[in-house]
């Protein structure tokens, strides 16, 4: 019986590491900037910007060396011991490097649904070759649109 038990505390506490009880958001420092998890308790997920490391290096690529980013040292591994294999949909607040310049670093090793972001992001040419390279959807949103998510919406201003 007590194997039982054990197997069940063990099996519960798995399970709610995938699916939460409740609704969480959770804050991610993520080096140069911060990157939020929306998730609800059916699973359903939002990621809101993903980092990158501003670069004022002067020198030559090569002599830099390799360099891992900010989102394979924490917001992959946060996202993986979370049970996060899939991001339903992540919101770019816009194109500076400091909030998708790990964009491609993320999809690689977690797959994304959907890109949300605003017209105005789309207007940097550079922008749109890296979301084609992902081969995401990509929708635009606009102020007054709404996002579902915990039994509620985000309101996009």
């Amino acid at each position: 019986q007590r194997v039982i038990t054990c197997g069940l505390v063990i099996g519960l506490t798995l399970l709610s590491v995938k699916y939460p009880l409740t609704n969480e958001v959770t804050f991610i420092d993520i080096g140069q900037g911060d990157s939020i998890l929306v998730r609800d308790w059916t699973g359903k997920n939002l990621l809101i910007d993903v980092g990158g490391r501003l670069s004022f290096s002067s020198k030559e690529q090569w002599r830099q060396g390799h360099q891992t980013s900010n989102a394979q040292k924490t917001l992959i591994p946060y996202l993986k011991s979370r049970g996060i294999h899939t991001i339903d949909q992540l919101l770019v607040t816009h194109a500076d490097t400091d909030h998708m310049g790990d964009i491609e670093v993320v999809a690689k090793a977690i797959r994304i649904k959907e890109i949300l972001t605003s017209q105005g992001s789309l207007s940097q040419p550079s922008f749109v070759r890296r979301l084609r390279g992902l081969k995401c959807h990509v929708s635009v949103l606009a102020a007054g649109d709404q996002l579902p998510i915990m039994g509620s919406v985000l309101q996009v201003l």
